[in-house]
C-alpha cells in the first residue's frame, strides 16, 4: 500500500514521491490532502507497516517452529526403525541418529527405556556411539530394575571411544552393587579392557575376589588386575590369600597367573608365588613354573627356583621348568652347566635338554656337553642337544662317531640325528652312518638315511647304499630318496631308480622321487618323459603338482615341457592348475611360441588360460616378445562374443603400455577393420586413461563412419570424454602468459608427450594467472596450474562423441548451402 504525502506547498511538506516506495517521515495530521486547486479532500488514515525486525523475528521463530515439528517427526521415525527386523535398515536409522548430534539423545534415552529388546539395544548402540554427552543418560539406568537393560547399557558404556575416567565410575557401580553376577562379570570385563586407566577400580576388582556367589566373576576380577600393572601391588596379599585357601582350584590357577604378571613391575609378588612352587595340585605348580619363566628377572632369584624344580615329582612339571628356562635362555645358561656338573642324574637330564632347547645361542656349552657324552645317563640326550646346537657343535662329531656303535638303539639314533644337523662338517661320520643303514633298527635306519642327506654333497659315497636302501627297505625309502636329493647332482646315479619310484604305492614316496629327479639334476632324457608321465596321469594331486612346479625348473631344453605345462592348465585341481601356472611364468619367453599356438585350440576355455599366461609372461618379457604377444592376443580377439574374450582383454591390460602402443599405432593402419578392431580394444583395455583417450579422440576425425562410430562408442565405454593428459614444467607459465601463439618451446613439450599441436595453435587465457586454453582444430587442450604444477588435460569435442548429431549438422549445412544457391 502506497502513502502519500500532501502535494503542494503546504509549509512543512516536501513536493515529489517518496523514494523507494517508503514511508515519509513527514505526514498529513488528520489523513489530509490538498487538490491541486489547494483545497482539502479527506483521506482514509493509513494503518503504518510492522517494524521490519519484529516481522522478521516472527518469521524466524515460526520457522523454527516448524523445523523443529519437522525434526522431531523426522527422529520419531528413526526411532521407530530401531526395531526393524532387517539389521540393515536399523544400522541405517543408527547412522543417522548419530549424525543428529545430542539432538537425538532424547528420543533415545526414551527408546532405551520403552523400547522392546531389539529398539533398545539399538538405542544402547548409537549413544554409545555418540559418546560422552550419553555418559549421563547410560549411567541413570545402572539400577533400573530390568537386567536386560541393564546389560545393554554396560555394553553401550564398554563401545565408547571416551576418557577412562569419564565411564569407569558406572562400571564401578555396576561391579559393586549390581544383584546380577553376569552383570558385575561384564563390568570387571571392561575394567580389565581398560588395563592401567581404570586403576581406581583396583580396590573394586580386589572386592570382586571375595565374590562366592560367582567363580566366573572372580576369575574375570582376577584376570583384570592382572592387566592393571604396578597399580595392582596392593592386590598380592589377597591373591597370596587365595592361593592359600580358596576352594576352587582353577581361581588359585588364575591367581598364579595374575601374581606373575604383577610380579613383572612388583618383584615382592615373586617370594608369593615361590610358597606355591611346591603345591600339591600339579597344575598350579605348572602355572607357577611358567609365570617364573615369563618373569625372567631376577635371573639369580627366578632361575635357581626353576632348576630346583628339575626335580619335581611330574614330568608335565619337570618339561615346564625347561621350556621356561628356554624362555629366559642365555642368562640360564651358567646355572644350567652349573647343574651338568652336579650329582642330581634327573637334574643332569633336564639340564642337557634344557641346553638343547635353547640352541645355537648354547654353542659355549659344547664341551660340557661332549663330556656328558661319557655319562651313561645323560650321553642320549647330549647327543640329541649337541645336534640342536647344529654347526656350531663340529668340534663334537669325533665323539659323536665313537658313539654311533652304542649298543642302545636310541643312543645311535640321537647320535646319527646329531650328526646330520652338524651338517658337512660331519663328513667323517659318513662311513659310520652308511654302516648303520643296515642296522636292524628301523629308527636307526632311518635317522641314519635322514643324517646322509643332510650332509650333503660330501656324502655322495653313500649314494650306492642309498640306492639299495631305495629298492630293499620300504619303510625307508622315502628318506633315502630325500637324502639322494639332498645330496644333489652327485647322487645322479640314482635317476633311474627315482623313475622306478614314481609308480610306487605310497604316494609321499612318488612325490619325493619326482622333488629328487630336479634336484639330483638327472638325465632329461630319462626324467623328463617320467615327469611328465606323472603330472598327466598320477593319481595324487600333491604328485601331479610337484611334477609341474619340476617342470617349470627344468624348463625348455626339454621339448616337451611347455606343451605338457599347457595342459596342465585344464587340470580340474587348483593345485595343479596353479602350479602349471606358476612354472609356464618362470620359463617365460621360451613359452610364448607353443602358447600363441594354444591361442587356436579347439575349446575355448583352453584358448582364455593360453591368453592369461601369455599376458602374464607380456608383462615381463623384452619388447620384441612383447609386440609378438601382444599381435597374437589382438588376433585371437576377432570374435568378440568368444568366451575367451574377456581372459584376452585382461591380458592387454597386464601387458599394459606396450599393448597400448601397439594398438595406437593400428589406429593408423590402412585397413578400416584393423583401426575399427585397435579402438575397440582400446575402449576395452581403458587405461592408461591419458594416453587410450587422446589417441581415440584423434581417430574422432577418421575418414571412415564406421571408425567414428566405433571410437565414440569406446570414449563412452572408458566414461569420460575430459581427463589429465600429462604435466609440464612450470617454466612454460611465461609462454602461456604471453598469450596468443604457442612458443616452440611449449609446443615441443607437448610432442614429447605424444600430442601434436597443429601449426595454427592458438593460445587464449580462460581465467588469468591459473588457465590457459589452447585451439587445436577439433581439439582443445586446457593447461592449469594447481600446486605449483601445470597440468595439461583434453576434453574430447562433444559433437564429434555424439556422431548423430554430427552427420545430422553435416546434412542441415547441406541443406542450407543448396537452399541458398537456389
Amino acid at each position: 500500500m502506497w502513502l502519500t504525502r500532501k502535494l503542494g506547498t503546504r509549509k512543512g511538506l516536501q513536493t515529489g514521491p517518496l523514494s523507494g516506495g517508503r514511508m515519509s517521515s513527514v505526514a498529513p495530521s488528520r489523513g489530509e490532502m490538498n487538490r491541486p486547486d489547494g483545497s482539502e479532500i479527506e483521506l482514509p488514515i493509513m494503518k503504518p507497516r510492522l517494524p521490519i525486525l519484529p516481522a522478521l523475528v516472527l518469521v524466524l521463530a515460526v520457522s523454527l517452529i516448524h523445523s523443529s515439528h519437522a525434526l522431531e517427526k523426522g527422529v520419531k521415525s528413526l526411532i521407530e526403525q530401531l526395531g526393524h527386523h532387517r539389521p540393515a535398515v536399523r544400522e541405517s536409522a543408527i547412522n543417522k541418529l548419530v549424525g543428529m548430534g545430542t539432538v537425538a539423545l532424547p528420543a533415545l534415552a526414551e527408546a532405551l527405556q520403552k523400547g522392546d529388546e531389539t529398539t533398545r539395544d539399538s538405542a544402547a548402540l548409537a549413544l554409545a556411539r555418540l559418546g560422552e554427552p550419553a555418559v549421563p543418560i547410560l549411567m541413570t539406568n545402572l539400577n533400573d530394575p530390568r537386567e536386560e537393560l541393564r546389560h545393554a547399557v554396560i555394553d553401550a558404556l564398554g563401545r565408547m571411544e571416551v576418557p577412562a575416567e569419564r565411564v569407569v565410575p558406572a562400571f564401578i557401580i555396576a561391579l559393586l552393587t549390581d544383584k546380577n553376577a553376569g552383570i558385575r562379570q561384564e563390568a570387571a570385563e571392561m575394567l580389565g579392557a581398560m588395563g592401567p586407566n581404570a586403576k581406581d577400580a583396583v580396590p573394586a576388582l580386589i572386592k570382586a575376589l571375595s565374590d562366592d556367589e560367582s567363580e566366573p566373576l572372580r576369575l574375570t576380577a582376577a584376570e583384570a588386575l592382572g592387566k592393571m600393572g604396578r597399580f595392582a601391588r596392593e592386590a598380592i596379599p589377597v591373591f597370596a590369600s587365595i592361593l592359600m585357601n580358596d576352594s576352587s582350584q582353577a581361581v588359585r590357577i588364575k591367581a598364579a597367573e595374575t601374581l606373575g604378571r604383577i610380579a613383572r613391575v612388583a618383584e615382592e609378588a615373586i617370594s608369593t608365588l615361590q610358597l606355591f612352587l611346591n603345591d600339591e595340585n600339579v597344575k598350579l605348580r605348572q602355572t607357577v613354573v611358567r609365570m617364573f619363566g615369563q618373569i625372567g628377572q631376577p635371573t639369580e632369584v627366578v632361575v635357581p627356583l626353576l632348576i630346583g624344580k628339575l626335580l619335581d615329582v611330574e614330568e608335565v612339571v619337570r618339561r615346564e621348568v625347561v621350556m621356561a628356562l628356554k624362555a629366559i635362555g642365555e642368562p640360564a645358561i651358567p646355572y644350567l652347566v652349573d647343574t651338568m656338573n652336579g650329582e642330581q642324574k634327573q637334574s643332569r637330564f633336564w639340564a642337557a635338554m634344557t641346553l638343547g632347547e635353547i640352541g645355537p645361542p648354547a654353542k659355549e656349552t659344547v664341551p660340557v656337553l661332549i663330556e656328558a657324552l661319557a655319562d651313561a645317563d645323560v650321553r642320549t640326550i647330549s647327543a640329541w642337544s649337541l645336534g640342536q646346537i647344529g654347526p656350531d657343535a663340529k668340534e663334537a662329531v669325533p665323539a659323536l662317531i665313537n658313539q654311533l656303535n652304542d649298543g642302545e638303539f636310541i643312543t645311535q639314533e640321537a647320535t646319527a640325528e646329531a650328526l646330520g644337523r652338524i651338517g658337512p662338517p660331519a663328513v667323517d661320520a659318513v662311513p659310520g652312518l652308511i654302516q648303520l643303514l643296515n642296522d636292524e633298527n628301523l629308527g636307526v635306519r632311518n635317522q641314519a638315511s635322514i643324517a646322509l642327506g643332510r650332509i650333503g654333497v660330501p656324502a655322495k659315497a653313500a649314494v650306492p647304499h642309498l640306492i639299495i636302501s631305495i629298492l630293499t627297505d620300504e619303510p625307508v625309502r622315502k628318506s633315502a630318496i630325500e637324502a639322494l636329493g639332498d645330496i644333489g647332482p652327485s647322487a645322479q646315479a640314482g635317476g633311474p631308480t627315482l623313475v622306478k619310484m614314481l609308480s610306487d604305492s605310497n604316494w609321499e614316496v612318488r612325490q619325493k622321487a619326482v622333488q629328487s629327479l630336479w634336484n639330483i639334476r638327472a638325465d632329461r632324457m630319462v626324467a623328463v618323459p617320467a615327469i611328465i608321465n606323472a603330472l598327466n596321469t598320477d593319481d595324487s594331486e600333491i604328485v601331479r603338482a610337484t611334477a609341474a612346479e619340476v617342470l617349470g625348473k627344468i624348463g625348455v631344453p626339454s621339448v616337451e615341457v611347455v606343451p605338457a605345462l599347457i595342459e596342465a592348465l585344464i587340470n580340474p585341481h587348483a593345485k595343479v592348475h596353479d602350479m602349471a601356472v606358476t612354472s609356464l611364468e618362470e620359463i617365460g619367453a621360451p613359452a610364448v611360441p607353443a602358447l600363441i599356438q594354444t591361442l587356436n585350440h579347439e575349446r575355448d576355455y583352453v584358448r582364455g588360460y593360453a591368453a592369461e599366461m601369455l599376458g602374464r609372461i607380456g608383462k615381463k618379457v623384452d619388447t620384441p616378445a612383447k609386440t609378438r604377444i601382444t599381435s597374437a592376443l589382438i588376433k585371437s580377439s576377432r570374435n568378440k562374443i568368444a568366451p575367451y574374450q574377456d581372459q584376452v582383454i585382461r591380458a592387454l591390460q597386464t601387458i599394459g603400455s606396450p599393448a597400448v602402443s601397439f594398438l595406437t599405432q593400428s589406429l593408423q593402419d590402412s585397413d578400416t577393420d584393423v583401426r575399427k578392431h585397435a579402438v575397440y580394444l582400446l575402449g576395452e583395455i581403458g587405461k592408461p586413461v591419458g594416453k587410450i583417450v587422446l589417441a581415440l579422440v584423434q581417430t574422432l576425425n577418421d575418414e571412415q563412419f564406421t571408425v567414428r562410430v566405433a571410437t565414440q562408442s569406446a570414449l563412452r565405454r572408458i566414461g569420460t570424454a575430459k581427463f589429465i593428459l600429462f604435466r609440464i614444467d612450470l617454466a612454460f607459465q611465461t609462454d602461456l602468459n604471453q598469450g596468443d601463439r604457442v612458443s616452440e618451446d611449449l609446443r615441443l613439450e607437448f610432442e614429447k608427450n605424444g600430442v601434436s599441436l597443429a601449426p595454427n595453435t592458438t593460445l587464449s587465457m580462460q581465467k588469468e594467472g591459473s588457465r590457459w586454453l589452447l585451439s587445436n582444430d577439433n581439439q582443445a587442450y586446457t593447461v592449469w596450474r594447481e600446486d605449483d604444477n601445470l597440468y595439461v588435460s583434453s576434453t574430447a569435442n562433444i559433437a564429434l562423441l555424439d556422431h548423430k548429431t554430427a552427420e545430422r549438422k553435416k546434412r542441415k549445412e547441406a541443406r542450407q548451402k543448396k537452399q541458398e544457391g537456389r
